[in-house]
């Protein structure tokens, strides 16, 4: 085991240093927090967004809540990026979330097609290996 720069050794010998010394590891130490995202919520950010965009892209409405609407769809973006991330913990995960939800959300709103969103997706892929 290492602990930092300056110690490699057992944890017997960390134990056998601590007791030695004095000292409780625990008042030093900690362990990481856990981020424990049940699926569902995950889930019902995900199908809140997709509904949202359909009510935009579909439903004949006035400006003001359109607008609410689209502010709404953005803290989904926000939310569900956010605990996709805390579930993965990785960023290839989350960034294929947040250009996902961007793209679905340039769709809803008009400013691409179909045929842009898929061909953004294929010059976006964050999971390519650029050489």
């Amino acid at each position: 085991m290492k602990l930092g720069k300056h110690f490699e050794g057992t944890s017997e010998e960390l134990k056998d240093l601590c007791e030695n010394y004095g000292f409780e590891p625990s008042a030093f130490l900690s362990k990481a927090k856990q981020h424990n995202v049940h699926w569902g919520y995950i889930m019902a950010f995900a199908v809140g967004f997709f509904l949202v965009s359909l009510i935009i892209w579909i439903v004949p409405m006035n400006a003001d809540l359109k607008k609410s609407l689209i502010v709404l769809d953005f803290i989904l973006i926000i939310v569900n990026t956010i605990t996709v991330h805390l579930k993965f913990e990785r960023w290839e995960v989350t960034t294929v979330t947040l250009i996902g939800s961007a793209l679905v959300m340039g769709l809803c709103l008009n400013i691409l097609t179909p045929e842009q969103v898929l061909d953004e997706l294929k010059e976006k892929n964050p999971m390519e290996k650029n050489e």
